[in-house]
């Protein structure tokens, strides 16, 4: 199985005076945060369990990348997803997504227009770093 890991807001978070957004490219070249909590451990265990790592990026200095990346965090990813080189994954981390149920009706418009991050979640205190949101109802599976 391969799993994609959305490099920015997923697997590094920003704390800069500005939140700059990664699908403009408008982040200083060059820049990182820092890896999030729990991060490099998980990824670890997931290599063991037999998962292929894509990192999803849509950054310009690629090669920056990979160097922090794979030489400074030494995270075990094994190839680089990019806009001028997809590749398809079985599973996808991203900060920003809506599960979709194969069903384009107003419940989806409805779900999309209540969507949070998970940085915005933490700012109203629903969830903590590393951690599912907790709501009453059956567990997540």
């Amino acid at each position: 199985m391969r799993l994609g890991i959305v490099l920015d807001g997923c697997l590094l978070a920003f704390k800069t005076d500005k939140q700059f957004d990664a699908r403009e490219n408008d982040m200083p070249f060059g820049s990182f945060g820092r890896l999030l909590p729990g991060a490099k451990a998980l990824l670890r265990g997931l290599k063991d369990d037999g998962w292929e790592l894509v990192l999803i990026t849509d950054r310009l200095e690629l090669s920056l990348v990979r160097s922090y990346v794979l030489n400074e965090l030494r995270l075990p990813i094994d190839r680089i997803s990019t806009p001028a080189n997809p590749i398809v994954c079985d599973a996808l981390l991203s900060p920003s997504v809506v599960c979709f149920d194969g069903k384009w009706d107003e419940r989806l418009k409805r779900r999309l227009k209540r969507h949070k991050t998970w940085e915005e979640k933490k700012k109203r205190g629903k969830v903590k770093v590393g951690a599912a949101e907790r709501k009453k109802g059956p567990p997540l599976t």
